[in-house]
């Protein structure tokens, strides 16, 4: 459930709607630049209601890495 509405996040924001997969590199892949991070990480932090996580999120590669940090912060 996390990595769908992270990937309905991510579709909203960059308007995206190739496909999404755990692997997919939010860089090499989806061309999300520092500033587009930024919005993805305040908008995730907004749709599961957690403390700012951009330092926890500064490791994050790809989609799948990103759920599970989200999975990890709503515990």
């Amino acid at each position: 459930m996390t990595f769908e509405r992270i990937c309905s996040l991510i579709r909203s924001q960059l308007g995206y709607d190739g496909e999404i997969t755990p692997d997919t590199d939010l860089i090499d892949d989806l061309g999300i630049d520092s500033v587009d991070l930024a919005e993805l990480i305040a908008l995730i932090e907004d749709e599961f209601q957690l403390l700012p996580a951009e330092r926890a999120a500064q490791d994050v590669h790809t989609i799948g890495e990103l759920s599970e940090l989200v999975e990890r912060l709503t515990k």
